[in-house]
């Protein structure tokens, strides 16, 4: 799915989301995996850049769910493939 929207932590642009289960659009309170940096963001449309960092509740939330924690280690593994 094609978007615009802005990583909160790193500034990267983002113009593509993957959906874990169907070919659905994000959707405000969604979680969001920067490529570039690894950290979790929110979609958030009143946000500018369309991403904000997740609050302590939706944090704790991220390191509780499965589908999260196997995500950030095939990013982590997949960066630490890339280093020189």
């Amino acid at each position: 799915m094609d978007l615009d929207h802005t990583c909160p932590f790193c500034n990267r642009r983002l113009d593509a989301a993957t959906a874990i289960e169907g070919d659905l659009p994000p959707r405000n309170g969604d979680f969001s995996l920067c490529i570039k940096c690894g950290e979790w963001s929110i979609f958030d449309a009143r946000r500018e850049g369309g991403l904000r960092p997740p609050n302590h509740r939706e944090y704790v939330e991220l390191l509780k769910d499965d589908v999260a924690i196997t995500m950030r280690e095939i990013w982590l593994n997949v960066m630490a493939d890339e280093e020189p």
